[in-house]
């Protein structure tokens, strides 16, 4: 049987290296039997607001995940989905990772629903 493949974002990770029990659960139980990713786009905003005090951490928690670079294909949908609902406060990065997840066939692990609502991915079950 095939794994599902699982893209984390960045609020998952970052609730992690706070210590957040929920974020620590929800990186457990999908990491059983799921293969787990990140988008690059997400290593960019992890290091944006990553605490000094946090950078071995950080390095250590990304170097348990296989990246998933951002490519032509990802790059054009992501355009066109952020084009798509300019109204919303979703932003250019949120949408590449949106279309990462989809080119990759992941779901997404986010606490972010509302940031995604309406680019067509699937989510991780328990997360809202």
């Amino acid at each position: 049987m095939n794994s599902q493949k699982i893209i984390v974002d960045t609020d998952i990770l970052i609730d992690f290296l706070r210590h957040k029990v929920e974020a620590k659960t929800l990186l457990e139980e999908a990491a059983q039997g799921h293969d787990l990713y990140l988008s690059v786009m997400t290593i960019a905003e992890l290091m944006a607001g990553m605490r000094p005090a946090e950078t071995e951490a950080t390095e250590t928690l990304i170097a348990g995940f296989t990246l998933l670079p951002v490519t032509e294909t990802i790059a054009r949908h992501g355009g066109a989905l952020r084009r798509k609902i300019a109204s919303s406060k979703s932003l250019l990065i949120d949408c590449l990772i949106a279309a990462t997840a989809l080119a990759e066939d992941c779901l997404l692990l986010t606490h972010n629903r509302k940031d995604y609502v309406t680019s067509g991915v699937k989510f991780y079950p328990g997360t809202h």
